[in-house]
């Protein structure tokens, strides 16, 4: 793909006003209760009140994630109060890449997700893909939720022809590609990513105002005049393309 480069405008500008609609419309996706549960479905930092049928409850959010592994509620409901809070846990943390059987990981997690109740390890009941905490709160109660973020390989389906005999990358729920403008070899001279390739994560301040990156050294086409291993660098899918036209690449041989 090297012919794709961002608008800075479209005739049909359909995207600036689902914008003006999905911007007030946020707060009923991160939080939603029925009857005297609380369930939180994203993790962003906010301050937010929910009404249950036993009074108002308080929360303050306070994390960066997907950028980082850690997520802390800070719990007011007022005077003590009892009733189920439901964190939802993604799919990515118990080795689902998505609903479905089209897409799986290739390795494990080496970390699975902790909680933390006012700094006290439990084990909370997990229900339809939320952990269930069940107690009496209040003001001042602390929940730490860790997402631990590792790089990890995805490979599709047998019935996805295009991408047999590839590979993809994710890291949460974050989908990776290589960029051209990111790498100094021709990313499509990559001949393949063994197994074994160790994926390292860092993070760069100073790159589309500041991600978390993944490289690795693996085996690229050569000749006499260029190296057989080179350094793959790949950044989070949405922000592609926003540095001129270039190649991109999400698929990459793994054999």
């Amino acid at each position: 793909m090297g012919s794709c480069t961002r608008s800075e405008w479209f005739d049909c500008s359909c995207c600036p006003s689902n914008i003006s609609r999905f911007m007030p419309s946020i707060p009923g996706y991160v939080y939603a209760s029925k009857g005297n549960q609380l369930i939180v479905n994203l993790y962003m930092g906010n301050s937010s009140t929910i009404d249950l049928p036993k009074g108002e409850v308080s929360l303050v959010q306070e994390t960066r994630y997907p950028w980082d592994e850690a997520v802390q509620l800070t719990i007011d409901p007022g005077k003590n109060k009892e009733f189920e809070l439901l964190l939802r846990i993604p799919g990515w943390t118990r080795d689902e890449v998505m609903t479905g059987h089209l897409y799986h990981f290739l390795d494990k997690a080496s970390e699975k997700y902790t909680i933390m109740v006012n700094g006290q390890l439990m084990e909370a009941q997990l229900q339809d893909g939320y952990a269930v905490i069940d107690r009496s709160w209040k003001k001042g109660d602390e929940v730490n939720l860790k997402l631990p973020l590792e790089p990890r390989r995805v490979a599709a389906s047998d019935k996805v022809s295009a991408d047999s005999g590839r590979v993809a990358f994710e890291c949460g729920p974050i989908v990776y590609c290589a960029e051209e403008a990111d790498n100094s070899i021709d990313i499509f001279t990559v001949e393949r990513i063994p197994p074994d390739t160790k994926l390292n994560r860092s993070f760069e301040n100073e790159l589309l105002g500041g991600i978390p990156v993944i490289s690795a050294w693996v085996p690229v086409s050569s000749s006499a005049d260029t190296p057989s291993e080179a350094e793959l660098k790949l950044i989070p899918y949405h922000l592609w393309s926003n540095r001129g036209v270039g190649k991109m690449a999400v698929w990459l041989p793994a054999e």
